[in-house]
């Protein structure tokens, strides 16, 4: 059981009530949705600093609305019809969890719903995890990198060949990350996520399972037949495909649709693991 070495339910309240953000005993499930930009206040669980400068991609009105709020919170909610709901942009760099907040997410993969414009920052992320040894490790993906920097024992910082001006799936195998870059160390669970980009994020969530493109790909048809998936890999050279899905069969991990783009929006799926084996982007 996944669950088996995990503290117990009682154990879990009596440390962490008021103080977690997601606690353990509500991570045992497929899914577990750390970040919605559709709720009443997005920025709550997140500690701001750093001003960023908004770039020539937004529009004008728009920068004028960002500039007015921005000394009031550090990400801007903006409704993006493409995708049916809102997205945030962040104005500050974005910590979660804040103080005296704490995370710990024990699913081991974690994806970031994003949009990154050409015209912009590019994407930088920072996660912090620790290993069932206890030892605390940092991860830093960044689209301006261009070779991995690996000699710190502590700290891995890694290039992100992401897509410009798409929606797009970022899949970060953490626990192929731990295993591969830090010799000796197994995945426990992520401790914090820092974002030092303007880009837009709709949704941050975990896995249990080993997603796939079709895990992510956009499901239309009617209750009354099967889903047709399509779904598209950056680094396939096919483009759109499409086929049937069978509701039901067990070797297709679904997610529910609100953690899916609608099928008009253009979206992409990138997986990111160390390469050694794994179906994703290499690091290196």
């Amino acid at each position: 059981d996944h669950f088996s070495s995990r503290k117990k339910v009682d154990d879990i309240f009596k440390e962490d009530k008021g103080r977690s953000v997601i606690p353990l005993c509500n991570q045992a499930r497929d899914y577990v949705e750390v970040f919605s930009a559709q709720g009443k206040d997005p920025a709550q669980n997140w500690a701001f600093r750093k001003l960023m400068p908004l770039g020539t991609e937004i529009d004008p009105r728009e920068a004028a609305r960002i500039e007015a709020a921005r000394e009031q919170k550090g990400m801007v909610r903006v409704y993006a019809p493409e995708v049916k709901g809102y997205y945030v942009r962040l104005t500050q760099q974005a910590s979660l969890p804040k103080a005296p907040l704490k995370l710990e997410l024990i699913q081991p993969y974690v994806v970031f719903q994003t949009f990154v414009p050409s015209a912009g920052n590019g994407f930088r992320v920072r996660l912090e995890v620790s290993t069932e040894r206890g030892a605390e490790k940092t991860l830093f993906l960044s689209s301006g990198l261009k070779t991995s920097l690996l000699t710190n024992p502590e700290r891995k910082c890694l290039p992100l060949p992401v897509q410009s001006d798409v929606w797009l799936n970022l899949v970060v195998d953490l626990a192929d990350l731990v295993q591969n870059l830090f010799p000796g160390d197994k995945f426990y669970a992520l401790k914090g996520i820092e974002l030092e980009s303007s880009c837009r994020i709709r949704r941050i969530f975990t896995v249990l399972k080993k997603p796939t493109a079709d895990t992510f790909a956009p499901r239309d048809g009617d209750q009354a037949g099967d889903a047709v998936v399509v779904g598209r890999v950056r680094s396939s050279t096919q483009g759109w495909s499409a086929r049937k899905l069978v509701r039901g069969d067990p070797e297709n991990f679904q997610l529910p649709t609100n953690l899916l783009f609608p099928s008009k929006c253009v979206s992409s799926t990138i997986f990111v693991d160390s390469g050694e084996g794994g179906e994703g982007t290499p690091v290196a």
